[in-house]
């Protein structure tokens, strides 16, 4: 729960793009996304090198994060990217064992909000 914690707090000071939309709500950019996908990726990281995540769920996180980094640079100039990025959370979410997605949710719920912005 530390490193969930930890990720939010960089999260919260490593937001670079965040604006404001017309309803005052944060949009936010691709380099947001990024960061917490990268976030997401070095926690998981740290979390099974304290033995607190298997390695297959690791695995599987690290796939997820460099396939959407992948997807995201490769889509910079449309936002078609986040449907797919938004399939795979998904797909990761019933992959993972419930205790290792619980582990992550507050993190993959911040993902699904930056991917259902328009």
């Amino acid at each position: 729960m530390k490193y969930l914690a930890c990720v939010l707090l960089l999260f919260s000071f490593g937001c670079s793009q965040v604006f404001q939309t017309i309803k005052g709500e944060p949009k936010y950019g691709p380099d947001t996304l990024l960061s917490v996908l990268d976030q997401l990726q070095d926690s998981a990281i740290d979390a099974n090198n304290r033995k607190e995540l298997s390695e297959s769920s690791t695995r599987m996180i690290v796939t997820f994060v460099v396939s959407s980094a992948k997807l995201v640079k490769a889509s910079s100039t449309t936002t078609n990217y986040k449907v797919l990025i938004g399939a795979q959370l998904q797909q990761l979410r019933t992959d993972l064992p419930v205790v290792d997605a619980q582990k992550y949710s507050a993190t993959f719920n911040l993902l699904d909000k930056i991917l259902s912005q328009r």
